[in-house]
């Protein structure tokens, strides 16, 4: 029984993180604007874990301006040009959140999640397996073969 109260919470908090995930990566999809946004900057500097690409961009939403960065994939990065317009696609409730239209990354992230998902569901069924064999091997009670002979009282 705590074996499977621990996969139960296991698969809930899964199930609450890649949720969480999914409505983050999907915001745009569901209520993103299109917009247009000119290039201020490029940026690009040697990590540990590789090369970075950003750019920075302005772009006006109800009047307000917004400055941001953004990470991009290297084709994009060598393609545009400091005073570029790139489309962008932002959420009318948090403006200075935004996504590039075409940088590819929107992409990976969305392929990303899809393994996440897939891999949740192939371990959810793995526990279930487990469970459910574990379940059978302790769950049954054991039943001795060896019949009893009852004996006469007084011996």
């Amino acid at each position: 029984m705590r074996h499977m109260l621990i996969a139960a919470a296991a698969c809930l908090a899964g199930a609450f993180l890649f949720g969480f995930l999914a409505r983050h990566s999907t915001r745009f999809e569901r209520n993103g604007v299109a917009g247009q946004a000119t290039v201020t900057g490029k940026i690009n500097k040697q990590t540990d874990r590789g090369i970075f690409f950003a750019l920075e961009v302005q772009y006006v939403v109800d009047g307000v301006d917004h400055q941001r960065m953004r990470g991009v994939m290297a084709p994009m990065f060598e393609r545009v040009k400091r005073g570029d317009t790139v489309g962008i696609i932002y959420v009318p409730d948090d403006p200075g959140s935004f996504i590039f239209e075409d940088d590819g990354l929107y992409a990976a992230s969305r392929r990303n999640l899809m393994f996440a998902w897939g891999l949740c569901g192939a371990l959810v069924l793995a526990a279930l397996a487990f469970l459910r064999s574990a379940w059978r091997a302790h769950g049954q009670p054991k039943v001795d073969p060896t019949p009893y002979v009852l004996s006469p009282p007084g011996d």
